[in-house]
């Protein structure tokens, strides 16, 4: 299994048995962009350990990489360079080997760069109700247009992530007396895929139903399918989304817009925190917090205070 092996062989020998067990014993645990994250974080230390000259190991001493932390926090984010220590760890863990990101060393390297960069992440552009409706307007009832319209409308309604709207199945589309869902099977906050429904206004289970009949799709098919002759996977990928979702809306957004939109949208209209939590499958409620921070900031005391005065 090759998802855990770093570039160039530079696992020592007798420690690539020990490696290759470990894949083997993980097989299925983790899911494929975990995988290739590892794969890919190990292999830009590995290959910054060649080009500077440190010793890769494993096991990698802590001072090598807390030099890596400080090399990397030159040009990356704090939180790039963090994941990329939780990988190398990952890698160390696999091999019963101590994990150099418990180490003094690159704890204070790690609390360094925060400190000198600061934590907060970009956040995508919200993408709220009138955009799309505005999109909507524009589009019509040919093959193209109509995916695009329910996948406009099933993303914001569901508040998903990518990676959930393309594996939807038209069967996870259900609709019964107490109105529409969509079954989520596995998101990025549930690896072991006990799933969730999420609410669909009657309006997108009408646009779903109308792209699904024209489209002739089964139960058992994607829900969103590419389109054109040069076709070559049998449903979207996640890029399509934000590709689908700039050419409709413009070029600001991206597939985790209608996220941040919806649950700006819903704080506007009165729901609470948590509502909005449970709506997008959050598992806390930092990020919901994180997404609607201007909304609340328009609802604080000082706002209330400017309200009153006249101000």
């Amino acid at each position: 299994m090759q998802q855990l092996k770093v570039v160039l062989d530079r696992i020592p020998a007798g420690l690539d048995l020990r490696l290759a067990a470990y894949a083997e014993m993980s097989r299925g645990a983790y899911s494929p962009n975990t995988l290739r994250a590892i794969r890919s974080d190990t292999s830009i230390f590995a290959t910054w350990c060649a080009e500077t000259g440190h010793a890769y190991g494993p096991p990698a001493s802590p001072e090598t990489v807390a030099a890596f932390v400080d090399a990397m926090g030159e040009i990356k984010k704090p939180a790039t360079v963090a994941r990329y220590i939780a990988s190398i760890d990952h890698l160390h863990r696999a091999l019963d080997l101590p994990v150099p990101g418990a180490s003094n060393a690159v704890k204070l390297a790690l609390r360094r760069l925060r400190r000198a960069k600061g934590t907060r992440q970009d956040q995508a552009k919200a993408l709220r109700w009138p955009t799309i409706q505005k999109a909507l307007d524009l589009m019509g009832d040919d093959l193209i247009d109509l995916r695009d319209a329910a996948l406009l409308c099933l993303a914001y309604d569901t508040f998903a992530r990518a990676s959930e709207l393309v594996a939807v199945n038209v069967g996870d589309v259900q609709q019964d007396v107490d109105g529409a869902t969509c079954f989520i099977a596995k998101s990025k906050t549930d690896q072991e895929g006990e799933g969730d429904y999420r609410f669909i206004a009657a309006s997108t289970y009408t646009r779903i139903m109308a792209w699904v009949e024209t489209a002739h799709l089964d139960k058992a098919d994607p829900l969103f399918i590419p389109l054109g002759f040069a076709a070559k996977n049998d449903r979207i990928g996640t890029r399509d989304v934000s590709e689908i979702f700039r050419r409709r809306c413009g070029d600001r957004f991206s597939a985790h817009s209608t996220r941040v939109g919806a649950a700006q949208d819903a704080k506007a209209a009165g729901a609470s925190t948590g509502a909005i939590q449970q709506a997008g499958g959050w598992k806390s409620e930092r990020m919901v917090s994180r997404y609607t921070e201007k909304l609340a900031a328009r609802e604080s005391a000082a706002a209330m205070l400017a309200q009153v005065q006249g101000r």
